[in-house]
């Protein structure tokens, strides 16, 4: 609650605006989830905004919030971007409503503690998928029933997954996403893992031009960027645009992976030639 000046005193904190009470909307979704995911839960917000208002006319809305492939397994609440923007932003008076309980929580250690402190401030909480009262003692252990029920199903989910994951591994099929460089193919239940060829001729010019012209990986990025947009006929997108296709992190996960195929197919053919790094010599142009 209190700052330090830079003679050492301390400053106490200067206190929040005060402001009439405002209506809140968070949004989120997990990791892998469709990202029409968080346009799904604005109806249900906006209905139990409009019942609100219905009841008190003097409540306005105040913005929203939103965490976009956030876990709310592995990040509590404040942790989240979105959900640690929201709780800065609440004052004693305001409402936060969430389409479902779980979109909030899945943590029981974490839904208590913050539902609790909301309470203390006097933030009113609302769950469109619930009608519960949280002033009561019942409303409080369904809430606590609740987060525990969430916690469980994201841990039972995790457990299936990986119960699944060392099966298929066991099988030598694919259990997962496939590896950079290589595709999955077959029927459902019969994948196996191919070559993407041409994909592993791009992160093999990756390779050569970070290890044979010296190039860092910005830069990287740039040249494969003005080659897509003479490819496509359009404008170069800048660094940062979520359109580039191959982003600085990219080519380097690209260029950890072709070295490690490399690797892997240099000791399979010793004193061969590599037919997936051949012809794949470039000659860089000058990146305006």
């Amino acid at each position: 609650e209190y700052a330090q000046k830079p003679n050492g005193k301390p400053k106490k904190k200067v206190p929040p605006v005060l402001r009439d009470p405002l209506v809140f909307g968070y949004r989120r979704i997990s990791p892998g989830d469709s990202k029409y995911g968080l346009d799904v839960q604005v109806p249900a917000v906006e209905a139990y905004f409009n019942l609100l208002k219905a009841e008190d006319p003097t409540l306005t809305w105040g913005d929203w919030f939103a965490d976009d492939q956030q876990s709310a397994y592995k990040k509590s609440f404040i942790e989240r971007e979105g959900g640690g923007a929201l709780h800065a932003a609440l004052r004693p008076g305001d409402h936060v409503i969430f389409a479902k309980f779980d979109r909030a929580f899945r943590q029981t250690k974490d839904a208590i503690h913050m539902l609790e402190m909301w309470t203390a401030r006097g933030i009113h909480v609302h769950f469109a998928d619930l009608r519960i009262d949280m002033t009561t003692a019942a409303g409080r252990m369904i809430m606590t029933v609740m987060a525990a029920v969430a916690q469980w199903e994201s841990e039972a989910t995790g457990e299936r997954c990986k119960a699944t994951a060392a099966f298929l591994k066991s099988q030598n099929r694919p259990h997962n996403k496939a590896p950079m460089g290589k595709r999955n193919v077959g029927p459902p239940g019969k994948r196996e893992y191919a070559w993407n060829d041409e994909l592993r001729k791009v992160m093999g010019i990756i390779v050569t031009l970070h290890d044979e012209y010296g190039w860092g990986f910005f830069r990287i990025s740039d040249y494969l960027e003005e080659c897509q947009s003479i490819k496509e006929g359009r404008l170069r997108y800048t660094q940062g645009d979520s359109r580039r296709a191959w982003k600085v992190e990219r080519c380097r996960r690209a260029y950890r992976a072709e070295k490690k195929w490399q690797e892997e197919e240099q000791g399979q053919h010793t004193g061969g030639s590599d037919e997936t790094s051949a012809g794949l010599s470039v000659e860089p142009t000058t990146l305006r």
